[in-house]
């Protein structure tokens, strides 16, 4: 990167360990390897929690996100889960599905997706999720219906709910969410377990819709997007020049 001059590098190398910088010295691709060792720099991170961060794919999330600072100050934040929204992401990261590579395909499609790459989801998702079931079936007055997709988390200690969506968030998906969730936790999880957690996965969704429609419910229910294609570098390679131009008044490098 143009700014990576000698006032750059004695900051880094007077800042990280070696072991950090043989961590670095393992990310191929420029652009995401100058992402992490800024923010290295910036929140004084230890290798393991570089290590994290990495795992995590917290460069390609920034790049996902339209608010870039909170999804760092999110992952700088303790990580002690307390509650459900601590271990949710959003967006998920789908690439490895290759469906851009289809001209259409169908909710079906997606959860057959997902199940024939299930490792893969399950390493997007986080850990200490547990796959429990696909197509769940939930019988309420001798009526069926189907959840896409049913986990149990380990640390929650609860279960929880996957809906897949192909398009835009709806409102009555919150509502269809809420009944299998009421479901769930009067008929199939434990007493000792904590109330079930419902994830409405949606290509698209609006603020202001997702908050007017999940306002006031008893149960807890998230909605996320999920993308299937990484952003571009170009666009990364843009925010990590403004990322670096902010942090010019705290430290003395790049100038």
């Amino acid at each position: 990167m143009s700014w990576q001059d000698n006032n750059y590098y004695q900051r880094l190398f007077s800042t990280l360990s070696w072991s950090h910088i043989l961590e670095l010295t393992r990310i191929d691709n420029t652009t995401k390897r100058a992402f992490y060792e800024l923010e290295c720099i910036k929140s004084n991170w230890s290798k393991r929690e570089l290590k994290r961060q990495m795992n995590s794919m917290l460069y390609e999330r920034v790049g996902l996100s339209k608010d870039k600072q909170a999804v760092l100050a999110l992952a700088n934040e303790e990580q002690i889960i307390e509650s459900p929204k601590n271990i949710l992401r959003d967006p998920y990261v789908l690439e490895f599905l290759r469906l851009e590579e289809r001209v259409t395909y169908s909710e079906s499609d997606l959860e057959e997706a997902l199940i024939n790459h299930l490792q893969e989801f399950m390493h997007e998702l986080g850990r200490d999720f547990c796959f429990v079931d696909r197509q769940f079936r939930i019988t309420v007055a001798e009526e069926h219906y189907f959840l896409d997709l049913l986990f149990y988390h380990r640390s929650l200690q609860c279960l929880i709910a996957i809906d897949l969506k192909l398009g835009k968030f709806k409102h009555d998906y919150a509502g269809q969410m809420n009944f299998y969730l009421n479901y769930l936790k009067k008929n199939i999880a434990y007493p000792h377990e904590n109330h079930p957690v419902g994830i409405l996965l949606c290509a698209e969704k609006d603020a202001e819709a997702v908050h007017y429609a999940t306002a006031g419910l008893d149960n807890q229910l998230f909605v996320s997007h999920y993308m299937v294609a990484l952003p571009s570098e170009a666009t990364l390679k843009q925010w990590l020049i403004e990322e670096q131009d902010r942090l010019k008044q705290q430290f003395d490098f790049g100038s």
